[in-house]
C-alpha cells in the first residue's frame, strides 16, 4: 500500500470517526432531552407524592389526638365508675350491717314476744 493510498484510508477513517462523533453527540442530545424531561415529570411526582404523604402525616397526628382525647376521656370516665364502685360497695357494706343489726334486733323482739306469751 502506497503512502498516498494509507493517508486516503487514514482520511476516510477521520471522516467516518467524525461523522460517529457527531452522530453520539446528537444522540446524547436526545438522551440529554429525554432525561430532563424525565426528571421534570418526576419533580412534579416527587411533589405530589410529598405533599400526600404530608396530607397523610397531618392526618393521622389529628386521628392519633382525638384517639388521645377519647383514650384520656375513657380512663377518667373508667377512674369515676371505680370511685363510685367503691363507694357503693362501702354503702353496702354498711347496708349489709345494717340489716344484719335489724335482724338481730328483730330476732331479739320475737324471742322477747315469744318469751312473754309462754309466760302468760
Amino acid at each position: 500500500m502506497s503512502l498516498e493510498e494509507h493517508i486516503a484510508y487514514h482520511e476516510q477513517w477521520l471522516q467516518s470517526m467524525e461523522s460517529s462523533h457527531a452522530q453520539l453527540v446528537e444522540d446524547l442530545g436526545r438522551m440529554k432531552e429525554r432525561q430532563e424531561a424525565f426528571e421534570a415529570a418526576m419533580t412534579q411526582y416527587l411533589t405530589s407524592i410529598t405533599m400526600t404523604l404530608a396530607a397523610l402525616a397531618e392526618s393521622q397526628a389529628r386521628a392519633d389526638a382525638r384517639q388521645d382525647a377519647r383514650q384520656a376521656e375513657t380512663d377518667a370516665r373508667q377512674a369515676k365508675i371505680e370511685e363510685e364502685h367503691v363507694k357503693l360497695a362501702q354503702g353496702l357494706a354498711k347496708l349489709s350491717d345494717r340489716v344484719d343489726r335489724i335482724s338481730d334486733l328483730v330476732e331479739r323482739y320475737i324471742r322477747a314476744q315469744t318469751n312473754g306469751r309462754s309466760g302468760n
